[in-house]
């Protein structure tokens, strides 16, 4: 008797577990549960963030590189197919001083589209390609010519006179599919110049060039004047004779770009492109 009412309470216990209500969710329990989704989100959308922010940047690198190379490669041609002689050697480079700063930031490259008008004299203005920053702008590095100026170069010394053609050329050119300029990049880092008593004196463009020539003006100056001889000139590649000697006019090039605009100029972030372009030509005893 006793097992048979035993198993009876055992069968009605099962029938009230089985139809038993499902326990809810306490409020310590809600509370972790919230508290693990919020952890859980905050961390998806940071990695969300990341790999955007990661993908922004890549491709902001991406375009400055693409950028750096096509103006790095653009004036080393121009560079190669310059024309040179005793007179003028192929380029020159036109520095700007600011606040006792000096801003070598010009290239200008002989480069006629045909024969130049005076082969063994000074070229034109219409004959010149100028790479420069943009007045206006000096994120953007541009290519300037001006084909309707035949009028003859200033002399080499001439600093300001250069400097003042420089500046009519840039203040000239307007952007435009017919314009005389065309924009190598826009992405050219820049940085604040100061002025002589620490003051702000506008910002410039983060290009630099540099010439080297072998021999060099001082040297052949000095073959001139008679106190060096022909045969001790340094060469290039070491190669003359009795009547000629060849001479190379080098031009260094140093660019830095932003890695798009993602990157501020306030952060200091760019990225350097070195190049550099040479020409070969003789000089006569």
């Amino acid at each position: 008797m006793a097992t048979f009412l035993q198993s009876t309470r055992q069968s009605e216990i099962a029938v009230r577990s089985k139809h038993r209500r499902p326990r809810g969710l306490t409020l310590v329990e809600l509370l972790m549960v919230s508290a693990v989704m919020a952890i859980l989100a905050t961390t998806l959308a940071a990695l969300a963030s990341t790999v955007q922010v990661a993908n922004q940047q890549q491709f902001g690198r991406g375009l400055a590189v693409q950028h750096g190379q096509v103006a790095i490669e653009r004036m080393e041609r121009a560079i190669q197919d310059a024309h040179a002689n005793e007179q003028f050697p192929g380029f020159i480079i036109i520095t700007e001083t600011v606040g006792g700063s000096t801003y070598p930031d010009t290239l200008v490259v002989w480069k006629p589209d045909g024969e130049p008008t005076a082969p063994t004299g000074m070229p034109r203005v219409n004959e010149l390609v100028v790479f420069t920053p943009a007045s206006d702008d000096p994120t953007r590095l541009v290519e300037i010519r001006d084909s309707s100026n035949n009028s003859q170069v200033p002399a080499l010394s001439n600093n300001a006179e250069w400097q003042y053609l420089i500046d009519m050329l840039k203040n000239s050119a307007s952007y435009g599919v017919e314009s005389n300029i065309a924009v190598l990049t826009d992405l050219l880092r820049v940085a604040a110049a100061t002025s002589q008593v620490g003051g702000p004196a506008g910002k410039r463009g983060c290009v630099r060039f540099e010439q080297a020539l072998r021999p060099s003006d001082a040297q052949w100056q000095a073959y001139k004047a008679g106190s060096t001889s022909w045969g001790s000139l340094p060469w290039a590649q070491g190669i003359y004779g009795a009547t000629v000697g060849q001479r190379q006019a080098l031009c260094r090039i140093e660019l830095q770009l932003r890695p798009g605009d993602i990157d501020s100029h306030e952060k200091q972030l760019a990225i350097p492109f070195l190049g550099s372009g040479a020409i070969y030509y003789q000089l006569e005893r």
